[in-house]
């Protein structure tokens, strides 16, 4: 069985279409972060809005996937309920997006406490020659105080995280974009068959 190398012509339309893509998605990637870094709020709340009609589409399907297969022995009625909450979560955060990005965070706030005390406690289970208890000591002492910052200053977590998710994708669409430019420079340097 012989292995078949795609040929030039094909390998270059692969760089054709790679360099859109990379350019298309790295556009998008920056006016994103452009965006984010400019209006904050509202693109937070654009975020949690998205976020509840996908809930609402999730939600949804669950319920319709629950309904038609519900039989004894089943799990059904779990889908059922785990449908109805996420309905119930996206109509929330369609309808409140304000109200849905400060819940997310006092969720991850209480997420911080709780991880950082289960590494307290696992620092302590861990006898005192092994070096890795120092780390879960320090895991579990970053974590519980950067719980507590969270829960404490709820909108200014709000906004380093939109700060950083749109340094985030500037990067991105930065990268994208060059990795775009090299795929176009090789397409331009490439001899024609």
């Amino acid at each position: 069985m012989t292995a078949e190398f795609p040929s030039q012509s094909d390998t270059m339309a692969f760089l054709r279409s790679s360099r859109i893509i990379a350019f298309v998605a790295g556009v998008i990637a920056l006016a994103g972060g452009i965006a984010i870094l400019v209006w904050p709020d509202r693109t937070i709340k654009a975020l949690a809005v998205v976020l509840g009609i996908v809930f609402v589409i999730i939600g949804l399907g669950q319920i319709l996937d629950a309904l038609s297969s519900r039989k004894a022995g089943t799990y059904w009625g779990f889908v059922l309920f785990k449908g109805v909450l996420d309905l119930a979560f996206g109509i929330v955060a369609i309808v409140w997006p304000g109200i849905t990005v400060w819940v997310l965070v006092l969720i991850f706030g209480i997420e911080l406490i709780v991880s950082g005390i289960v590494a307290l406690v696992v620092s302590f289970r861990i006898p005192k020659e092994y070096e890795t208890r120092s780390r879960w000591l320090w895991r579990g002492i970053i974590g519980i105080v950067a719980g507590l910052v969270v829960l404490a200053w709820p909108d200014a977590t709000v906004w380093v995280i939109a700060v950083l998710a749109a340094v985030y994708l500037i990067i991105v669409g930065l990268v994208l974009l060059w990795a775009g430019w090299q795929l176009g420079k090789t397409d331009r340097m490439t001899p024609a068959v």
